[in-house]
């Protein structure tokens, strides 16, 4: 997702607000319940002249890939 209006340091927040509903949530699927989890990599930046979204994108997509290694089920923040 891009929010271009969230404050940089409320998007940690709202990623953690959705994987906790997203983890709540219980699935159906060949008669079956069950549960499905969701790993968010977050990055932040304040928009100026010389940004690149696709740098943006790429922080993200590793902090996602970061949250994937270090167990799942998580958010985990760009550096």
């Amino acid at each position: 997702m891009i929010l271009p209006y969230i404050e940089n340091n409320n998007a940690p927040m709202l990623a953690e607000q959705i994987r906790s509903h997203i983890e709540l949530m219980r699935v159906r699927g060949d008669g079956k319940k069950f549960s499905v989890t969701i790993s968010i990599g977050v990055a932040t930046r304040q928009p100026d002249d010389d940004m690149d979204p696709k740098e943006l994108i790429a922080e993200a997509d590793a902090a996602l890939y970061r949250a994937k290694r270090d167990g799942r089920n998580r958010i985990i923040g760009a550096d």
